[in-house]
């Protein structure tokens, strides 16, 4: 999956427990990080970011491949911090 805000959710602790909230399990983990608004709400309320500043990380990030499953594993072990 490629997404400019991915990196910027899995590297926070806060953005990570909320996603394994939402997901619940791996599965429903790799489901949401496939989500761009869920990204983008992700960042919204657990950094308390606003609409205009995830619109600048996204446009200051270039996009990389991220897989799925890296993904969903890195959100369970930054959910656990």
């Amino acid at each position: 999956m490629t997404s400019p805000l991915l990196p910027h959710v899995l590297a926070s602790a806060p953005a990570c427990r909320l996603i394994a909230r939402i997901g619940g399990d791996e599965e429903g983990i790799a489901q949401a990080v496939q989500m761009p608004e869920a990204l983008r709400g992700v960042l919204r309320s657990a950094c308390r970011l606003s609409d205009a500043e995830i619109d600048a990380l996204a446009a200051q990030t270039p996009p990389r491949e991220i897989s799925i499953s890296e993904a969903a594993r890195t959100v369970l072990m930054q959910s656990t911090f």
